[in-house]
């Protein structure tokens, strides 16, 4: 801990939750030092403030007395249902905390949301309605309001769970108002109007360096500029197939032939970036020197992974594809090779542009009936192209075999640039990721258009770095978790910030005993998501734990493959082992799906929701934005 902080006294956290109204209980903080152990000897005279930060106001101000490191003070003043930033000055001017970390949290009484729901009068005005039995006629207005301004729906959901009497007052309306309520589904929590033009930077929960645009069409881009990663630095080019380890690298006639050699003679060049660039459109997983299988870099220096193919280069576990003799069988062709797990053919794509997987059918005579199609008898391999034509003719189609190897990443104070490289693995046994990247907190981690695939652990798993950044990017097929981040531990203040924008997962968790998620975050990172869509997974689609600090644009996660309870989500979020408060904001995504909540918790994350689509799970509440 480099700074000076405060701790609440009783769970050591660095905020508290307190009452509306509520002058009775104190409030006891631990004052802490650089080194994070209490300032047992300080005793002193000190001032708190209390500073709204929807409202930017400070709510309250009083002069208390520090002793043995500890404050204990009373908050006299009605405080709005706002979060607040408290500060502690001392009598010489020093500031607690340090860092500004430390919030109050207060809940509105049921009293306040009764009188807030019903009409925004003065809390005196309020107070005599009721006591007047006039009520009945305001409460009767104010709910023909709500029922075409819906962005407050929320607010009457919770407010009715909360007060019996008004439950009670707004079902005779709706007996008198059917028509005008059907339009007020309890879980469509639907805003009037999206905003459009530069994405409130406030919203988010870091500064992602670029902005976020809304267009008028609806869809949000962003102005981050790649080239500031690849413009000047030197090539070097590595073929696997025909490259020569006693080669320079340096042009496309002179490639090395491992990815080793191109780093090693990377981190000797006087450049502050390089760019590896490979020549062939399929690549042979081994990659790290001849006869090994392990695939792990250690980087210190600025790496751009490229492709001198404009659909990408595809490194797999699999042979070079024009080792294979293709021989045509009454107009499919055959090759000899067991163990296929999966065969893609690059010269079509699918709707994302990937290559084509051909359907796996189950004879031979099924496969020559059927175009993209591939039929194996464990000792040979028959393939039907789309076009009929020969694998030989183009080199084009991949055969995944399953192979022990973990391509991993370990990066040192440096950016690592990955740019249309893609990771298809198929590991025999071995529980590996199609890519690991671990850095450390001076480390950025900037991924686009990158698929990772069919690896019996996680698609791409990151840990411990300053920024992952992932753009355009796809994963199917893993064993648990397609995208997965990981902080160094558990903290309540992380370095690691993820931002996620247009990405798409499916099919995930096999392997994963219930608990394997299309897009996961952890340990407490901050994280912002665009335009995500993920489904099929057995476990929530979408999960960040540990008291993460979220929102998400734009996305649509459904289909949990989950047995029966909370976890069974589009969206789940949890303070599980969390050493700080959590967020979770949702701004027009959708969830759901097959027997599938929209959005769920553990209960401590409150989800904020604005124009959300799916129906909560069996949380207490939701708050609407």
């Amino acid at each position: 801990m480099e700074v000076n902080s405060l701790k609440s006294k009783n769970s050591y956290h660095n905020y508290v939750a307190i009452k509306q109204s509520d002058n009775s209980s104190p409030i006891e903080l631990i004052l802490c030092g650089a080194d994070g152990a209490i300032e047992s000897n300080l005793n002193t005279t000190c001032t708190v403030t209390l500073l709204d930060v929807s409202d930017n106001e400070v709510r309250h101000k009083s002069t208390e007395n520090i002793v043995g490191g500890i404050l204990s003070f009373y908050v006299t003043n009605d405080l709005k249902s706002h979060t607040h930033n408290l500060e502690i000055t001392l009598s010489d001017g020093k500031k607690y905390p340090a860092d500004g970390r430390f919030d109050v949290y207060v809940s509105p009484t049921h009293e306040k949301v009764q009188l807030n729901i019903i009409e925004k009068f003065t809390l005196d005005e309020a107070y005599n309605l009721l006591a007047n039995n006039l009520v009945g006629e305001k409460v009767d207005d104010r709910f023909k309001e709500l029922s075409v301004d819906v962005q407050q729906m929320g607010e009457v959901i919770i407010a009715r769970g909360e007060s019996p009497s008004l439950d009670i007052e707004l079902n005779r309306i709706e007996e008198k108002a059917e028509k005008e309520l059907s339009a007020l589904k309890k879980y469509q929590l639907l805003s009037s109007f999206k905003r459009y033009g530069i994405i409130d930077k406030s919203l988010l929960p870091f500064n992602l360096g670029f902005n976020l645009y809304r267009g008028t069409d609806g869809r949000i881009t962003h102005d981050y500029v790649f080239s500031q990663h690849t413009q000047g630095a030197v090539n070097i080019y590595v073929n696997r197939q025909y490259g020569l380890d006693s080669n320079d690298g340096l042009s496309k006639d002179k490639p090395v032939a491992y990815l080793k050699t191109a780093l090693d003679i990377a981190h000797t060049r006087p450049e502050n970036k390089v760019n590896i660039v490979f020549l062939e459109k399929m690549v042979y997983y081994n990659l790290y020197e001849s006869g090994s299988s392990n695939n792990t870099y250690n980087i210190s220096k600025n790496i751009n992974l490229l492709s001198d193919h404009e659909d990408g280069s595809y490194i797999y576990t699999g042979n070079f594809p024009n080792n294979y003799t293709w021989i045509n069988d009454a107009g499919v062709y055959k090759t000899t090779r067991s163990a296929v797990a999966e065969v893609f053919d690059s010269k079509f794509k699918d709707f994302r542009g990937n290559p084509k997987k051909l359907i796996k059918v189950d004879s031979l005579a099924e496969c020559k009936s059927r175009l993209n199609s591939y039929y194996t008898d464990n000792v040979s391999v028959w393939v039907h192209r789309q076009d009929n034509s020969n694998p030989a003719d183009d080199n084009a189609v991949m055969l995944l075999l399953p192979i022990n190897t973990a391509f991993v990443f370990n990066l040192s104070n440096c950016i690592l640039f990955i740019d249309n490289v893609h990771f298809y693995t198929k590991q025999a046994s071995a529980a590996s990721n199609a890519l690991s990247v671990n850095g450390d907190s001076t480390s950025d981690i900037i991924i686009r258009r990158s698929n990772f695939c069919y690896s019996r652990n996680n698609g791409l798993a990151a840990k411990t770095f300053n920024r992952l950044y992932l753009f355009d990017s796809y994963s199917e097929g893993v064993g648990a978790d397609a995208f997965n981040y990981h902080a160094n531990a558990v903290s309540a203040n992380p370095n690691e910030k993820v931002f996620l924008y247009n990405c798409y997962g499916h099919n995930a968790g096999a392997l994963s005993n219930n608990n394997g998620n299309i897009f996961t975050a952890h340990d407490g990172m901050k994280v912002i998501g665009v335009n995500l869509i993920g489904h099929d997974s057995i476990g929530p689609v979408l999960a960040d734990v540990n008291g993460c600090e979220s929102i998400y644009f734009d996305c649509v996660m459904y289909n949990s493959l989950a047995s029966e309870g909370a976890t069974k989500s589009a969206f789940y979020a949890d303070e599980s082992q969390a050493l700080k408060k959590g967020s979770f904001t949702l701004v027009s995504c959708s969830g759901g799906g097959d027997d599938t909540f929209g959005v769920n918790s553990d209960g401590l994350i409150i989800p904020k929701l604005q124009n959300f689509k799916g129906v909560p799970g069996n949380i207490n509440k939701v708050e609407i934005l």
